[in-house]
């Protein structure tokens, strides 16, 4: 890196900390130019990494800025599963034993109790034995990534609207990459995965106070997020 850019680098990276990612928008370019902040327009330039241009037309900026947050491996794919199955023997026990006591209420004591009134450490070998089964074809590699970054819209004017998809305070968009050569049950649960997480484009879509973004930016957030998947997951 030579030293100009390195310079930008340091001088953004300030800016950040002191006002917030959120604010690296086209009004703290005003902001500056007030102040006698010299050149801050081209200092925003210097800081783009990657201009991503959707099949709509849209084009949409991505900074240096970007990360890879956290990264998710086959041991996190058996932990999920691991989870997932604990839980469906949970409800099964819950489920029972409810059943039990109330047929016990009315008087009646069935024979048959299925899981009631029984701990998940009952059934620890059938647990491990499911688990084994559902991972044991798992691809040994990365699964998913977790990229957090901050994502401009850049308009016909060339005016560059800085958009808080997920509207949490530090104004990056977090964005989860699923490995395309993961198999279809695999990439299914990640899917469930991160949707109870409430960041993947459709939770966004269908959950959130979305209807005052401009309809085509909105509809773009799908191949958007897809975009950014294949120029910074990396995966092999």
């Amino acid at each position: 890196m030579d030293k100009t850019t390195t310079w930008l680098v340091r001088a953004a990276s300030l800016i950040v900390i002191i006002f917030g990612i959120g604010y690296i928008s086209i009004p703290l370019v005003s902001k500056f130019k007030q102040i006698g902040f010299p050149n801050f327009t081209n200092i925003l330039d210097k800081l783009i990494l990657s201009e991503l241009e959707i099949d709509s037309g849209n084009k949409y900026l991505i900074y240096r800025t970007i990360t890879k947050a956290k990264i998710f491996n086959k041991s996190d794919y058996i932990s999920l599963v691991s989870q997932k199955i604990n839980s469906n023997y949970q409800l099964k026990i819950d489920r029972d034993t409810k059943r039990v006591r109330e047929n016990q209420e009315k008087g009646f004591y069935p024979s048959d109790k299925g899981y009631a009134f029984k701990d998940l450490s009952n059934f620890s070998n059938e647990i491990n034995k499911e688990i084994s089964i559902k991972t044991k074809n798992v691809l040994d590699e990365t699964h998913a990534v977790l990229l957090e970054t901050p994502i401009l819209y850049r308009d016909l004017n060339n005016k560059k609207i800085f958009l808080n998809l997920q509207n949490n305070e530090s104004g990056e968009t977090k964005i989860y990459c699923i490995n395309p050569k993961l198999n279809d049950e695999t990439t299914i649960n990640w899917g469930i995965y991160f949707y109870d997480l409430k960041l993947t484009p459709g939770y966004f879509l269908n959950h959130t106070n979305s209807k005052s973004l401009n309809p085509t930016i909105k509809s773009d957030i799908p191949l958007l997020f897809e975009e950014v998947c294949k120029k910074f997951a990396n995966f092999k």
